[in-house]
């Protein structure tokens, strides 16, 4: 019996070692601009299971890298690594449906993606859902509900959501009492996180060599899902729109 469980897990252990080498495959001629090999073996990869290399092809179609522009086949991409469990892609495919980009509007549809990458907090989603439960657009509008996700967005260091706690304690959205001490705090807290990361941002587009070399060291480092992961920053916010908030999101910057 023993030896007959070693040898079912190692038969399920088989398609998860050669996903991820075909995905190092394909990462490596992607990234030497060999898109025809790099498109094989991702394909390889993806559908035996890695949402990475799901992620890698999505943006691969969307952008023509060894292929004719695909938002279709981008989109199927995208989703599968979604379904796979990538949080990254929940926020991209939840965030097409809230704003009808390459699929109908269907604000049902967006908030239960965006609820299961706000569950792996995902600081974008967590803030886009607390908006959504403001509002009641998509789900059954519940401020208090809505005020819990953005506050823990906020509590990631996301600058754009301690704006928005910061305008609703001001002017009382949704029902929220109004609270100027509140309303300051976290104005003042979102300025200042603001500002760091726009001094980032210019520290890490002075240095795009240290950054190639860091996401070839993420790719090698197995604790990291991702070698692509870019930190990044956002300016400003605005409802139902797209904040660039990079750690931990999926996507090749190049």
């Amino acid at each position: 019996m023993t030896r007959l469980l070693i040898a079912a897990l190692f038969g399920l252990a088989l398609p998860a070692v050669a996903a991820a080498s075909d995905f190092q495959t394909g990462w490596e001629a992607y990234v030497n601009r060999q898109y025809g090999a790099a498109l094989a073996a991702l394909t390889a990869s993806a559908e035996a299971g890695d949402p990475r290399a799901a992620q890698l092809l999505a943006d691969m179609y969307a952008k023509g890298y060894g292929v004719a522009p695909n938002q279709g086949a981008a989109f199927q991409w995208r989703q599968r690594a979604a379904l796979l469990g990538d949080a990254g892609a929940q926020w991209i495919v939840a965030m097409a449906y809230l704003n009808g980009t390459g699929v109908p509007k269907d604000a049902r549809e967006a908030a239960l993606w965006m609820e299961q990458a706000a569950r792996q907090n995902h600081p974008n989603a967590q803030l886009e859902l607390g908006l959504l439960y403001l509002d009641g657009y998509g789900v059954a509008k519940n401020a208090a509900e809505g005020m819990a996700w953005i506050r823990r967005a906020a509590d990631q260091g996301l600058f754009d959501a301690q704006q928005v706690l910061a305008n609703v304690y001001e002017t009382g959205q949704g029902g929220v009492p109004k609270d100027a001490a509140a309303s300051s705090r976290w104005a003042t807290l979102a300025k200042q996180n603001q500002q760091a990361g726009e001094q980032i941002n210019q520290s890490i587009m002075q240095q795009q060599n240290a950054i190639a070399v860091a996401r070839s060291a993420y790719y090698a480092a197995p604790a990291y899902g991702y070698p692509w992961v870019y930190p990044s920053w956002g300016v400003g916010w605005g409802r139902y729109s797209g904040w660039n908030y990079g750690a931990g999101i999926g996507g090749v910057w190049r």
